[in-house]
Protein backbone atom coordinates (compact mmCIF):
# COMPACT_ATOMS: atom_id res chain seq x y z
CA UNK A 1 0.00 0.00 0.00
CA UNK A 2 2.90 2.33 0.68
CA UNK A 3 4.20 1.61 -2.83
CA UNK A 4 0.99 3.12 -4.20
CA UNK A 5 0.87 6.08 -1.78
CA UNK A 6 -2.20 4.77 0.04
CA UNK A 7 -2.33 5.75 3.67
CA UNK A 8 -4.70 3.32 5.26
CA UNK A 9 -4.99 0.92 8.11
CA UNK A 10 -5.77 -2.68 7.70
CA UNK A 11 -8.80 -3.88 9.59
CA UNK A 12 -9.11 -7.60 10.14
CA UNK A 13 -12.58 -8.92 10.80
CA UNK A 14 -12.80 -12.33 12.35
CA UNK A 15 -16.04 -14.10 11.76
CA UNK A 16 -17.88 -15.59 14.71
CA UNK A 17 -18.41 -19.30 14.74
CA UNK A 18 -21.67 -20.32 13.20
CA UNK A 19 -24.45 -20.24 15.79
CA UNK A 20 -22.48 -18.21 18.35
CA UNK A 21 -24.63 -15.12 17.87
CA UNK A 22 -27.85 -17.12 18.06
CA UNK A 23 -26.53 -18.87 21.15
CA UNK A 24 -25.77 -15.51 22.82
CA UNK A 25 -29.24 -14.18 21.95
CA UNK A 26 -30.89 -17.31 23.30
CA UNK A 27 -28.86 -17.03 26.51
CA UNK A 28 -29.77 -13.35 26.84
CA UNK A 29 -33.45 -14.12 26.28
CA UNK A 30 -33.27 -16.89 28.85
CA UNK A 31 -31.68 -14.54 31.39
CA UNK A 32 -34.35 -11.88 30.77
CA UNK A 33 -37.16 -14.42 31.11
CA UNK A 34 -35.62 -15.84 34.31
CA UNK A 35 -35.28 -12.36 35.79
CA UNK A 36 -38.86 -11.49 34.82
CA UNK A 37 -40.07 -14.77 36.36
CA UNK A 38 -38.14 -14.15 39.61
CA UNK A 39 -39.52 -10.60 39.82
CA UNK A 40 -43.04 -11.91 39.23
CA UNK A 41 -42.64 -14.56 41.94
CA UNK A 42 -41.36 -11.93 44.40
CA UNK A 43 -44.21 -9.60 43.50
CA UNK A 44 -46.76 -12.39 44.01
CA UNK A 45 -45.17 -13.30 47.36
CA UNK A 46 -45.42 -9.66 48.46
CA UNK A 47 -49.06 -9.50 47.35
CA UNK A 48 -49.81 -12.77 49.15
CA UNK A 49 -48.24 -11.36 52.33
CA UNK A 50 -50.33 -8.20 52.00
CA UNK A 51 -53.50 -10.28 51.50
CA UNK A 52 -52.75 -12.27 54.67
CA UNK A 53 -52.24 -9.05 56.65
CA UNK A 54 -55.47 -7.55 55.30
CA UNK A 55 -57.43 -10.75 56.05
CA UNK A 56 -56.13 -10.66 59.62
CA UNK A 57 -57.18 -7.01 59.92
CA UNK A 58 -60.67 -7.83 58.63
CA UNK A 59 -60.95 -10.67 61.16
CA UNK A 60 -59.82 -8.34 63.97
CA UNK A 61 -62.38 -5.76 62.91
CA UNK A 62 -65.08 -8.44 62.89
CA UNK A 63 -64.13 -9.55 66.39
CA UNK A 64 -63.95 -5.92 67.54
CA UNK A 65 -67.37 -5.22 66.07
CA UNK A 66 -68.87 -8.15 67.99
CA UNK A 67 -67.12 -7.05 71.18
CA UNK A 68 -68.33 -3.46 70.80
CA UNK A 69 -71.88 -4.61 70.07
CA UNK A 70 -71.82 -6.74 73.24
CA UNK A 71 -70.41 -3.83 75.27
CA UNK A 72 -73.02 -1.45 73.86
CA UNK A 73 -75.84 -3.88 74.62
CA UNK A 74 -74.54 -4.40 78.17
CA UNK A 75 -74.21 -0.65 78.77
CA UNK A 76 -77.74 0.04 77.47
CA UNK A 77 -79.15 -2.45 79.99
CA UNK A 78 -77.35 -0.82 82.92
CA UNK A 79 -77.45 2.90 82.09
CA UNK A 80 -79.88 5.48 80.70
CA UNK A 81 -78.55 5.24 77.14
CA UNK A 82 -80.46 5.49 73.85
CA UNK A 83 -77.56 4.86 71.49
CA UNK A 84 -73.90 4.10 71.91
CA UNK A 85 -70.98 3.53 69.57
CA UNK A 86 -67.56 2.31 70.64
CA UNK A 87 -64.50 2.37 68.45
CA UNK A 88 -60.86 3.41 68.30
CA UNK A 89 -60.10 6.92 67.11
CA UNK A 90 -56.68 7.77 65.73
CA UNK A 91 -55.43 11.01 67.19
CA UNK A 92 -52.49 13.10 66.10
CA UNK A 93 -50.48 14.57 68.94
CA UNK A 94 -47.79 16.56 67.13
CA UNK A 95 -45.56 14.03 65.41
CA UNK A 96 -47.00 11.15 67.44
CA UNK A 97 -50.07 9.13 66.41
CA UNK A 98 -52.17 7.51 69.11
CA UNK A 99 -55.29 5.34 69.13
CA UNK A 100 -57.83 6.08 71.82
CA UNK A 101 -60.87 3.92 72.54
CA UNK A 102 -63.85 6.24 72.33
CA UNK A 103 -67.50 5.81 73.24
CA UNK A 104 -70.07 8.13 71.71
CA UNK A 105 -73.20 8.06 73.84
CA UNK A 106 -76.67 9.48 73.31
CA UNK A 107 -78.22 9.67 76.76
CA UNK A 108 -81.95 9.46 77.42
CA UNK A 109 -83.49 12.93 77.77
CA UNK A 110 -85.10 12.19 81.14
CA UNK A 111 -81.74 11.75 82.89
CA UNK A 112 -80.59 14.54 85.21
CA UNK A 113 -77.19 16.16 84.92
CA UNK A 114 -76.07 14.67 88.24
CA UNK A 115 -77.23 11.15 87.26
CA UNK A 116 -75.54 11.52 83.89
CA UNK A 117 -72.23 12.47 85.55
CA UNK A 118 -72.45 9.45 87.86
CA UNK A 119 -73.37 7.10 85.01
CA UNK A 120 -70.53 8.42 82.84
CA UNK A 121 -68.03 7.49 85.55
CA UNK A 122 -69.57 4.02 85.99
CA UNK A 123 -69.66 3.55 82.22
CA UNK A 124 -66.01 4.63 82.01
CA UNK A 125 -65.07 1.92 84.54
CA UNK A 126 -67.12 -0.70 82.70
CA UNK A 127 -65.48 0.19 79.37
CA UNK A 128 -61.98 0.21 80.86
CA UNK A 129 -62.56 -3.36 82.09
CA UNK A 130 -64.26 -4.60 78.91
CA UNK A 131 -61.76 -3.01 76.50
CA UNK A 132 -58.77 -3.53 78.83
CA UNK A 133 -57.40 0.00 78.66
CA UNK A 134 -56.78 2.93 80.95
CA UNK A 135 -57.11 5.57 78.23
CA UNK A 136 -60.72 6.13 77.25
CA UNK A 137 -62.91 8.96 76.00
CA UNK A 138 -66.67 9.23 76.41
CA UNK A 139 -68.43 11.79 74.30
Amino acid sequence: MSNYNIDSKLKIILSEPIGFREQRLASLKSDIIREFYDDSINSLKTKDDEIVVLKNEVQKLGRSEKLYMAISTLAKTQYDINKMAVHFLICNEGEKMDTIPTAVVQWKKAISRNEKTQQIEKLRELLKIQIDTEKLEII
